[in-house]
């Protein structure tokens, strides 16, 4: 009986996990590990758009960093491609969303907001970068959005 429990628990904790999932690419979020090109660290990325004025996108970026060098400065930066087909081939310059500082354990996080005029519907490609005054960079993968 306890075994069939077990099962039945692991399938549900999957099943919602599925399906959290599934609601969260239909609406315009996508997240990526970031990736260090030079330096040391890693982290991850989430990209949310949401509704909240419609003709305009409104982007929330989250970004954690850990394992990078301690009380340094970084910089979020992302580019564009306006074409939203998972292929980031068309990216424009990195624009700079933010800045933040790590911790003295090498660890850090940043949350910004960004509206841009943009059709409901509407889908683009991204990649997010952080740069370190230290020289480290983390990328992320090409990100498609929907704008909400």
């Amino acid at each position: 009986m306890r075994h069939r429990l077990a099962i039945t628990g692991v399938f549900a904790l999957a099943l919602c996990v599925l399906v959290t999932g599934t609601a969260l690419a239909g609406a315009g979020t996508d997240t990526s590990s970031l990736t260090a090109v030079s330096g040391q660290g890693a982290g991850n990325v989430v990209v949310a758009a949401n509704a909240s004025d419609h003709g305009t996108f409104v982007g929330e970026v989250t970004v954690n960093v850990f394992n990078t060098s301690p009380n340094t400065l970084f910089s979020l930066q992302r580019a564009l491609d306006p074409i939203g087909d998972g292929i980031c081939d068309m990216l424009g310059p990195f624009e700079e969303q933010g800045t933040f500082t790590t911790s003295t354990g090498g660890a850090g996080a940043l949350h910004v907001e960004r509206h841009t005029p943009a059709p409901s519907g509407a889908t683009f490609d991204v990649i997010e970068r952080v740069v370190g005054a230290d020289g480290t960079e983390l990328d992320s993968a090409c990100m498609t959005i929907t704008v909400k």
